[in-house]
Protein backbone atom coordinates (compact mmCIF):
# COMPACT_ATOMS: atom_id res chain seq x y z
CA UNK A 1 0.00 0.00 0.00
CA UNK A 2 2.62 2.11 1.05
CA UNK A 3 4.88 1.80 -2.27
CA UNK A 4 1.80 2.47 -4.21
CA UNK A 5 0.57 5.72 -2.91
CA UNK A 6 4.23 6.60 -3.07
CA UNK A 7 3.99 6.38 -6.44
CA UNK A 8 1.31 8.48 -6.78
CA UNK A 9 2.56 11.31 -4.44
CA UNK A 10 4.78 12.22 -7.51
CA UNK A 11 3.21 15.03 -9.35
CA UNK A 12 4.72 13.34 -12.57
CA UNK A 13 3.50 9.42 -11.97
CA UNK A 14 0.25 10.83 -10.97
CA UNK A 15 0.05 12.87 -14.07
CA UNK A 16 1.04 10.47 -16.54
CA UNK A 17 -1.29 7.57 -14.44
CA UNK A 18 -4.56 10.15 -14.75
CA UNK A 19 -3.47 10.75 -18.31
CA UNK A 20 -3.48 6.74 -19.00
CA UNK A 21 -7.16 6.81 -16.80
CA UNK A 22 -8.70 9.20 -18.89
CA UNK A 23 -7.59 7.28 -22.22
CA UNK A 24 -8.98 3.99 -20.85
CA UNK A 25 -8.37 0.95 -22.86
CA UNK A 26 -6.92 2.29 -25.59
CA UNK A 27 -3.46 3.33 -23.88
CA UNK A 28 -1.37 5.84 -25.23
CA UNK A 29 2.74 4.89 -26.32
CA UNK A 30 5.72 6.43 -24.62
CA UNK A 31 6.10 8.83 -27.14
CA UNK A 32 2.57 10.24 -27.01
CA UNK A 33 2.63 10.71 -22.97
CA UNK A 34 6.06 12.77 -23.46
CA UNK A 35 4.69 14.78 -26.07
CA UNK A 36 1.40 15.21 -24.25
CA UNK A 37 2.81 16.26 -20.70
CA UNK A 38 5.84 17.85 -22.11
CA UNK A 39 8.03 15.39 -20.27
CA UNK A 40 12.02 14.33 -21.79
CA UNK A 41 11.54 10.50 -22.52
CA UNK A 42 14.51 9.54 -20.11
CA UNK A 43 12.68 11.17 -17.23
CA UNK A 44 9.51 9.78 -18.47
CA UNK A 45 11.17 6.37 -18.30
CA UNK A 46 11.99 6.53 -15.25
CA UNK A 47 8.36 7.72 -13.70
CA UNK A 48 6.77 4.63 -15.66
CA UNK A 49 9.10 1.93 -14.31
CA UNK A 50 8.28 3.18 -11.07
CA UNK A 51 4.57 3.12 -11.97
CA UNK A 52 5.13 -0.47 -13.64
CA UNK A 53 6.45 -1.87 -10.80
CA UNK A 54 4.09 -0.78 -8.13
CA UNK A 55 1.49 -2.90 -10.32
CA UNK A 56 -0.14 0.65 -11.40
CA UNK A 57 0.98 0.64 -15.27
CA UNK A 58 1.38 -2.50 -17.51
CA UNK A 59 2.81 -2.03 -21.38
CA UNK A 60 2.59 -4.00 -24.24
CA UNK A 61 4.32 -3.86 -27.30
CA UNK A 62 2.75 -3.38 -30.24
CA UNK A 63 5.18 -3.24 -33.68
CA UNK A 64 7.62 -0.86 -32.77
CA UNK A 65 5.72 0.97 -30.19
CA UNK A 66 5.14 0.03 -26.39
CA UNK A 67 1.62 1.21 -25.08
CA UNK A 68 0.47 1.89 -21.71
CA UNK A 69 -2.35 1.17 -19.70
CA UNK A 70 -3.41 2.12 -16.21
CA UNK A 71 -4.08 -0.86 -13.90
CA UNK A 72 -6.87 0.10 -12.23
CA UNK A 73 -8.13 -2.93 -9.76
CA UNK A 74 -4.93 -2.71 -7.48
CA UNK A 75 -5.84 1.05 -6.63
CA UNK A 76 -9.23 0.61 -6.27
CA UNK A 77 -7.77 -2.13 -3.87
CA UNK A 78 -6.01 -0.25 -1.96
CA UNK A 79 -8.64 2.89 -1.47
CA UNK A 80 -10.81 -0.10 -0.44
CA UNK A 81 -8.55 -1.47 2.40
CA UNK A 82 -7.88 2.48 3.22
CA UNK A 83 -11.52 3.10 3.55
CA UNK A 84 -12.06 0.01 5.26
CA UNK A 85 -9.27 0.33 7.71
CA UNK A 86 -9.47 4.06 8.44
CA UNK A 87 -12.68 4.48 8.37
CA UNK A 88 -14.48 2.07 10.14
CA UNK A 89 -15.85 2.69 13.77
CA UNK A 90 -13.84 -0.01 15.27
CA UNK A 91 -10.66 2.06 14.49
Amino acid sequence: MINILSELANKNRLAIYRLLIKRGDNGLTIGEIAKLLAIPLSTLSFHLSGLKNAGLVSQKKICRSVYCYAQLDLLTEVLEKLKSECCSEEN
